[in-house]
């Protein structure tokens, strides 16, 4: 069951960026939640800032002309997979983080982690995208670490998922692959709104 987060109500006109790489840019999650909004925030303005094959030191580069000139009351922020070999993940993701906390109107940040067939792969970067969201106390939706629980618990959901059943080419997903990710990160927005809706630490050390 939703709850309005204090501080925000039905009439509130948020203007939402998805802000990512190509899984972001896709009409899977990112559509999901924008339905999301549409239903629980009719007024609210959804942007899809998302660029395929990019990382977080491209999105640092175009953070002003795609996240900060909409004036964002919520971001999400999507680059585990394409940082998956980035050693320099933290540092612009950092940048990222302090950019946006500089503006007059600080927004709501949000982390998205999400999958790759194998899920080795993107465990350093989700680590290190981890440290710096718990140092700043940004929330995290975690679609990599949901998969591989269900894929350590469920049998047939492992078989699915090692033939391909939710990742048509191992990294981005297929309908049914975009319906365990939309319905996964909506589930978390509409039972631990609370959660979500709160703003970053204006400045964090990050250990």
């Amino acid at each position: 069951e939703f709850t309005y987060p204090a501080g925000y109500s039905k009439e509130d006109a948020l203007n939402v960026v998805f802000f990512g790489g190509s899984i972001t840019n896709q009409n899977g999650w990112r559509k999901y939640t924008t339905e999301w909004f549409a239903e629980k925030f009719p007024n609210a303005t959804c942007y899809n800032s998302a660029v395929g094959g990019t990382g977080s030191e491209y999105g640092w580069i175009r953070l002003g002309k795609d996240v900060i000139s909409k004036n964002p009351d919520v971001v999400f922020v999507e680059f585990a997979v394409n940082d998956s070999t980035a050693t320099t993940t933290t540092k612009y993701m950092e940048s990222i983080v302090r950019n946006l906390n500089a503006l007059d109107k600080k927004p709501v940040i949000i982390f998205v982690y999400t999958a790759n067939i194998n899920f080795a792969t993107n465990a350093y970067t989700i680590s290190e995208h981890e440290r710096l969201a718990k140092a700043y106390g940004i929330p995290t939706i975690n679609i990599h670490d949901y998969a591989q629980s269900r894929y350590n618990t469920e049998p047939q959901f492992a078989t699915d998922w090692d033939n391909k059943g939710y990742l048509g080419d191992g990294t981005h997903p297929n309908e049914a692959g975009n319906k365990l990710y939309g319905e996964y990160v909506t589930a978390l927005l509409t039972s631990e709104s609370s959660k979500y809706f709160v703003k970053p630490a204006s400045n964090a050390s990050v250990t």
